[in-house]
């Protein structure tokens, strides 16, 4: 973990998607992407086709007095392990098209709202792991209902939604595609590069166990608590053992895939 972060630390390097990228130039503007995602996130890059990026489920811890995406470039892995994923994202988009008048403390205190309707929810909600009528569905997973919930409510009650102008126009230039401010009392919406994000911040500000996986033109969630493991999609709808877009349902199917 951290080892881009490192290289960028060494050379100086700016947030990667501050360069141009021509939307007609798919391939390379994806290769940019999965770059600046790999440093928005606070992970590393490795030679495997995917890369799981586990960082505390503690929101907030230091970063308070940080003031751009410089500051990330000075801390240690383990300091950054500590750092809230949604400032990180939101540090990186600063300066970016599509992030003017970004800000942060607005963005992280509508995270914090929608963290605490979640946990509303799906406490009100807890009864379905063991009612016949929906314990099947969940798995009787108390682990599977709690993610499933997370994006569900989210989606339906908060307004998070993927952009669909994005579906078929792949396009890097907007940084309100890219992270997650693009989907917080904003109409934009966001893509599978910024809706993982999302789900892992408020679902860490509810202490749960979800890791960020980075796969080939990819970014999904994983829960994963010593006893369960199972993927998180929420590009379409709320979906378990998913990824994304391949969910066109509420269904359990089950993927499987090498690390």
């Amino acid at each position: 973990m951290g080892t881009v972060v490192s290289m960028m630390r060494n050379r100086g390097t700016m947030n990667p998607l501050k360069r141009s990228l021509s939307s007609s130039d798919r391939w390379r503007g994806m290769a940019f992407l999965n770059w600046a995602l790999v440093f928005a996130l606070g992970g590393g890059a490795t030679a495997t086709s995917i890369v799981v990026l586990g960082l505390s489920t503690k929101s907030a811890a230091p970063g308070a007095a940080m003031n751009s995406h410089y500051a990330l470039l000075a801390m240690s892995d383990e300091e950054l392990s500590l750092v809230d994923v949604a400032r990180i994202n939101l540090f990186c988009a600063q300066g970016l098209r599509g992030a003017e008048g970004l800000d942060q403390s607005v963005v992280l205190g509508k995270l914090d709202q929608w963290a605490g309707h979640v946990r509303l929810e799906t406490e009100r909600h807890l009864y379905r792991v063991s009612d016949p009528r929906y314990a099947e569905h969940y798995g009787r997973s108390e682990a599977r209902l709690r993610a499933e919930f997370l994006v569900q409510v989210l989606q339906e009650d908060c307004g998070v939604r993927y952009n669909a102008d994005r579906i078929r126009d792949v396009d890097f230039s907007n940084a309100a595609d890219l992270f997650i401010h693009g989907m917080v009392d904003n109409p934009n919406g966001g893509t599978c590069a910024s809706m993982p994000v999302l789900y892992a911040a408020v679902g860490r500000r509810l202490a749960y166990p979800i890791k960020l996986v980075l796969a080939k033109q990819h970014v999904f969630c994983r829960w994963e608590d010593g006893k369960e493991r199972f993927n998180i999609g929420g590009s379409v709808k709320s979906c378990v053992n998913c990824l994304g877009a391949s969910c066109r349902s509420n269904s359990l199917r089950h993927f499987r895939f090498l690390l």
